[in-house]
């Protein structure tokens, strides 16, 4: 039934003693399952990576389970979580992985941001770091809207608002967006990190948490995004 592509499971009429058509059954199985956090699956690298993410999620937002100190969750269970997370928003490309995915991460960054162990703490930036050369690394790797980059810095910068840091981060971000580009209509590849820069600055000014931060890079943004819009690219 919720096979509606392949021959054996497709039909147009509804199911018997039901009002419901394959489309509807597969719309409630993923919402049950979605909702329930637990029972089978479909058995996909993405949908294991959902739920490893829930799970994960929920132990760091329960200050409880892993609260600060010697008790609690330790410089090298925080790097763990966030390398994991940083790889899959990467790395994966299905878009319902990234929705859970970016929580999980963003949620590592603000628990690793309110520690008081310096070296928790610095965890973000380096994060930052690793994001900024992932940008550059994937600059011919154009893919829709930038796949989980975007959200990547987002989740990091989300943790320290209106700190200095939050500041470079943005800066760099414009300088990236700014860099020229040679224009050679013969050339089919090319490297483009100004794509995933801009994906990543869009994500930041409509983060409705950032919104507060982010009012005196407005102008630059829209100047930048004028200046864009002329490129022969």
């Amino acid at each position: 039934m919720l096979c509606i592509d392949s021959p054996e499971g497709h039909t147009d009429e509804p199911t018997e003693d039901l009002s419901v058509g394959p489309k509807d059954v597969l719309s409630y199985s993923w919402r049950a399952l979605r909702e329930s956090r637990y029972g089978p699956y479909f058995l996909s690298n993405d949908c294991i990576t959902d739920w490893n993410s829930f799970l994960l999620h929920a132990t760091l937002l329960n200050t409880a389970y892993g609260p600060a100190g010697r008790d609690g969750l330790q410089l090298a269970d925080f790097e763990k979580v966030g390398k994991a997370s940083f790889t899959q928003l990467a790395e994966l490309r299905h878009r319902g992985a990234f929705s859970t995915v970016s929580q999980t991460f963003a949620t590592c960054c603000q628990r690793c941001s309110d520690s008081d162990d310096v070296s928790i703490q610095e965890l973000p930036r380096k994060w930052y770091r690793e994001a900024k050369a992932t940008i550059f690394e994937s600059a011919a790797k154009l893919t829709r809207r930038s796949a989980g980059l975007p959200a990547l810095v987002t989740g990091i910068l989300v943790s320290s608002p209106g700190t200095p840091f939050f500041t470079q981060a943005l800066n760099e971000l414009h300088e990236i967006s700014r860099l020229p580009v040679e224009y050679d209509k013969d050339q089919q590849y090319r490297e483009l990190p100004q794509v995933h820069a801009m994906n990543c600055l869009k994500e930041i000014f409509t983060n409705t948490k950032l919104g507060p931060f982010t009012e005196e890079f407005i102008m630059p943004a829209l100047t930048l995004a004028a200046e864009r819009l002329g490129s022969p690219m």
